[in-house]
Order: structure tokens, then sequence, then C-alpha cells
């Protein structure tokens, strides 16, 4: 089960996710972290996030590759 207004943020900047999280974090969100898109694709469908944060040009699968996935799916076409 996962936690209200939770967050997965796929992104592989180092510098930009410890950024983005602690906001995040900060204003209340539950934050679930991924580098690649396939990481990202695995996460989504593990945590159930609320919604999803994804860097265009991430690793493996990029944001296009990973969203068209995750909407062909039908437990995670919601997010």
């Amino acid at each position: 089960m996962n936690p209200r207004n939770s967050i997965l943020l796929v992104e592989d900047s180092e510098d930009n996710r410890i950024i983005y999280a602690t906001a995040l974090r900060f204003a209340g969100y539950e934050v679930y972290e991924s580098i690649t898109g396939t990481d990202g694709v695995h996460q989504a469908r593990t945590d159930h996030p609320d919604l999803i944060l994804m860097d265009i040009s991430v690793p493996e699968l990029d944001a296009r590759e990973a969203t068209a996935i995750l909407k062909a799916d039908p437990a995670t076409r919601h997010i």
C-alpha cells in the first residue's frame, strides 16, 4: 500500500534529484526515486505512486518510451 501523495521522481542527475526530492519531501510528499527509465517503470509498477515526475532523457528508456509502457499497462495507466 503506498502512502497518500506519493511521487516517483525519475532523474539521472544526482544534483537535480537531491534538490527535487528535498523540496517535495519538505512539501509533505512521499518520494520514490529512480535513475533510469527501466527502473522507473519497475518502481511505478511496484509502488503505484500518485504522480510520476520524469526527466525527458534518462538512461535505458527515455520518458516517452517509459510513459508509453506505463500507459499500456492497466495497473499503471491511471498514474
